[in-house]
């Protein structure tokens, strides 16, 4: 019989490794063959852990997805710039309609783009709010299933993973067969918090 911690640690691990080696070939330059060779390092990292490790695994860290989608609003944006700027030499013009043909080439060339700048800020405000909400809640119930986590044990010859009885103050021996940890895991936490 072994702490879920201890066996997952003894059972998952990182990885690096860096491999050197020579290439050689043929290349052709200025219509002739000519030898090539060079040198190629090649760099490998990962992380490794048994079937029985994954399904022991802790509960997820509580993170916020990373900020995207700058790069494509400023996009939308540069083009009802670029032309409005398209538009000067209209309105330089002199002419009579030129002010009329102006707002038409900038709302055909520019408004499009202008509605999708909008759609995208308005997409990432309410994305990035589901997320703060889905984070919070996460965040919430993180520390119970952590707490639920570290103290459970497994034990090898009947397969089964466990939590004592009386842990943590939560009444009752609770057990279940190792893909069925988690499912353990969520509805413990679930009591802690009640």
């Amino acid at each position: 019989m072994h702490s879920v911690r201890s066996l997952y640690e003894s059972q998952s691990g990182t990885y690096s490794a860096v491999s050197t080696g020579v290439t050689s070939g043929v290349g052709f330059a200025g219509g002739r063959a000519v030898p090539v060779a060079g040198r190629t390092v090649t760099r490998t990292s990962g992380r490794t852990s048994t079937l029985l490790a994954d399904t022991l695994a802790p509960p997820p860290v509580p993170a916020m997805p990373p900020r995207r989608g700058g790069f494509l609003i400023g996009l939308a944006l540069a083009a009802p710039v670029a032309a409005g700027c398209l538009t000067v030499p209209l309105l330089a013009s002199g002419a009579d309609d030129a002010a009329r043909n102006a707002v038409i080439f900038w709302a055909a060339i520019g408004g499009p783009f202008l509605l999708v700048a909008v759609a995208l800020i308005v997409h990432r405000i309410t994305s990035r709010q589901r997320a703060q909400r889905a984070y919070d809640a996460y965040s919430a119930i993180y520390p119970s299933q952590s707490a639920v986590w570290n103290a459970a044990f497994f034990c090898n010859r009947c397969n089964l993973a466990f939590l004592p009885a009386g842990a943590l103050g939560v009444p009752g021996r609770h057990q279940t067969v190792a893909p069925q940890f988690q499912y353990m895991v969520t509805a413990v936490a679930a009591q802690l918090r009640a």
